[in-house]
């Protein structure tokens, strides 16, 4: 999953038990945001069709996906973790928790924003665990037009995107040389003080 993320232009975020959670446009924006967490689910979806458990039955998953505004940051002090928070991730998670298995669920919110370049099924409204109803769609496949379009579209991402984490890691690496060299001068501050030369 990690390499169809990449292929895609995605960002992992986490696993959470079971769920392998990602997002599209961040930590750079981008208009395909949408475009790309689809592609990422149906590619995930066909890559599973060759794996098997230990009774040789297929191992079966289910996607989903949201599209809305979020907060996303670098919390921790010790280590650094990269998140998302807000009403767009739970929405995400209930998509894909009220899918059906091998099928790519999304709401209406993306369905707007990928209407014109992939075939989706209309599953009508339903009901939704903490958002009441809502309209709903199964995502079968990407046009072949559109498929076309979406490999410079990629490319832009992933460049853009890692220029984005070198520039961050780097204010990271940053921060934390101050901070050692912070607490050198206090210890040896400390140190002189109290007569000793070592430090």
């Amino acid at each position: 999953f990690d390499e169809i993320a990449e292929e895609n232009g995605c960002e992992k975020i986490k696993t959470i038990g079971d769920c392998y959670m990602v997002a599209g446009g961040m930590p750079v924006p981008d208009p395909q945001h949408a475009h790309m967490v689809c592609r990422m689910g149906l590619s995930m979806l066909q890559k599973m069709h060759k794996f098997r458990n230990d009774q040789g039955k297929p191992i079966e998953i289910r996607a989903g996906a949201h599209s809305g505004p979020c907060v996303a940051g670098v919390i921790g002090r010790k280590k650094f973790v990269y998140d998302v928070w807000g009403d767009a991730v739970n929405t995400a998670s209930r998509m894909e928790s009220h899918g059906e298995k091998m099928r790519l669920h999304v709401s209406q919110a993306t369905y707007e924003l990928i209407q014109e370049d992939f075939v989706c099924e209309d599953r009508g409204t339903m009901e939704v665990k903490g958002k009441g109803q809502m309209h709903t769609y199964f995502v079968s496949e990407e046009t072949e037009a559109s498929k076309a379009r979406s490999k410079q579209a990629i490319t832009r991402a992933k460049t853009s995107r890692r220029r984005t984490m070198g520039v961050g890691m780097q204010g990271v690496r940053e921060v934390q040389l101050d901070q050692h060299a912070d607490w050198f001068q206090n210890r040896k501050s400390e140190e002189q003080a109290s007569g000793s030369d070592q430090v």
